[in-house]
């Protein structure tokens, strides 16, 4: 770690900072989308009131998480504003509190860009990405690769899985009918 502090002598005494970390190996974890990382490693740089980070990578969901951005600090909030990329990532691992089809199972591949900040202290988050599930099943049915759209808004998260939302429909119309 190297820490350098700059001091103003004028009037308004603003003090700067400089810090460049290189974590290896640490456990990471996003709250507000309680999503847990281990053996973390890559660069984090603060100047000031900005975080930047830089090729973070770990471990979660029996997949690789690799994230680039920003958290800015201000009086009363703090911004957030990343870029997420997610690689096998093991659905059935995932948050329940994302609302994942509970008949799919596969491995997440994809990019998010999102951003958050406090409201009224909590957190809000908004961005979208995309990506599909490789080694995809429904029911233990096979499938090829199921493509996803992912949003996030004040109310969570949100998937949408156009070819998905047909096959579920198909076999619940199939059921209905035996």
């Amino acid at each position: 770690m190297e820490v350098t502090c700059q001091f103003s002598t004028a009037q308004n005494k603003v003090v700067h900072y400089h810090a460049e970390f290189a974590p290896q190996g640490i456990q990471l974890g996003i709250t507000a989308i309680d999503l847990h990382a281990g053996q973390v490693s890559g660069q984090a740089t603060l100047t000031d009131d900005i975080l930047h980070l830089d090729h973070l990578r770990g471990r979660a969901a029996d997949g690789t998480v690799l994230t680039n951005g920003n958290v800015e600090f201000f009086h009363n909030d703090v911004g957030l504003n990343l870029a997420v990329d997610v690689d096998h990532i093991e659905l059935d691992q995932l948050p329940r509190e994302w609302s994942l089809p509970s008949e799919v199972s596969g491995h997440l591949t994809g990019h998010a860009d999102f951003q958050t900040h406090l409201e009224d202290g909590r957190p809000i988050i908004t961005g979208q990405g995309q990506g599909k599930i490789q080694d995809a099943q429904v029911e233990d049915f096979s499938t090829g690769p199921i493509p996803l759209v992912m949003t996030f808004d004040a109310q969570g998260f949100h998937f949408k899985w156009p070819s998905l939302e047909g096959m579920l429909g198909r076999k619940a119309a199939r059921r209905a009918k035996e």
